[in-house]
C-alpha cells in the first residue's frame, strides 16, 4: 500500500494547476535596488514571521553580501522575498516573506524552488528553516517542497551586550567616514 502525504497531495495539486505562465507575477534575483522595498516587507508584521529567527540586521548583511536571495514581482511591485545562508554543504532558509495580497497564490512555493535551485547549485545539500510555528508565513511552502517538520525541539539563543571593546569595526568606520569628510570639505574649499 503507498501512502501519500497530504502535503505531496497539495503539492501536486499546485503544480498541475498553477503554472507560472499563468502567473502576473515573476521570481528573479534579488537586486540591490530591491533593499528598500524588501527592508518595508521584512518589517511588515503581516508579511513576515511573528518571531523571526533571523533580524532584520541579519537580513540585510545577507543580501548585502551575496547570500542566495530571491524577489517575487508584480509589475514594479515586490511582492516576496525569500533569503538564505549558506555554510559549506548546508544552508538555511532565513526568511520567506510575503505581501498579504499575493498570498496563497504559490508564490512563496515558486520563491523557494527558486532559491532552493540556486542553493543545489552551490553545492548545498541540507536546506533547513527555523519557523516560529507551524502558522508561520512560508510553512505551506515548506510543506509543498516536502520539508519535514522536526517536533520537539527548543530553540536557545543568547545574546551578548555589545561593549566598546567589540565595537572595534563601527569605530573603524566612523574614523573612515570622518577622514573622508575632512578630505571632502578640504578639495571644496
Amino acid at each position: 500500500m503507498v501512502r501519500t502525504s497530504v502535503a505531496a497531495v497539495a503539492a501536486a495539486r499546485l503544480q498541475r494547476w498553477h503554472t507560472d505562465a499563468m502567473a502576473p507575477w515573476r521570481v528573479r534575483d534579488f537586486h540591490a535596488d530591491d533593499l528598500d522595498a524588501a527592508v518595508r516587507l521584512w518589517d511588515d508584521r503581516a508579511a513576515s514571521s511573528e518571531a523571526p529567527a533571523f533580524s532584520l540586521s541579519d537580513l540585510i548583511a545577507a543580501v548585502r553580501s551575496q547570500e542566495p536571495a530571491v524577489v517575487a514581482v508584480v509589475g514594479e511591485e515586490l511582492a516576496g522575498v525569500a533569503v538564505a545562508t549558506v555554510g559549506g554543504d548546508r544552508a538555511w532558509v532565513m526568511r520567506i516573506s510575503l505581501a498579504p495580497a499575493w498570498r496563497h497564490r504559490g508564490i512563496g512555493s515558486a520563491m523557494l524552488r527558486e532559491l532552493e535551485r540556486r542553493l543545489v547549485a552551490a553545492g548545498v545539500h541540507r536546506i533547513q528553516c527555523l519557523l516560529a510555528g507551524e502558522s508561520d508565513i512560508g510553512a505551506l511552502a515548506l510543506e509543498h517542497a516536502g520539508y519535514t517538520a522536526r517536533q520537539g525541539m527548543v530553540f536557545y539563543e543568547r545574546l551578548e551586550p555589545v561593549d566598546p571593546g567589540s565595537a572595534g569595526v563601527l569605530d573603524v568606520m566612523l574614523i573612515a567616514i570622518a577622514q573622508l569628510t575632512c578630505l571632502l570639505i578640504s578639495a571644496l574649499r
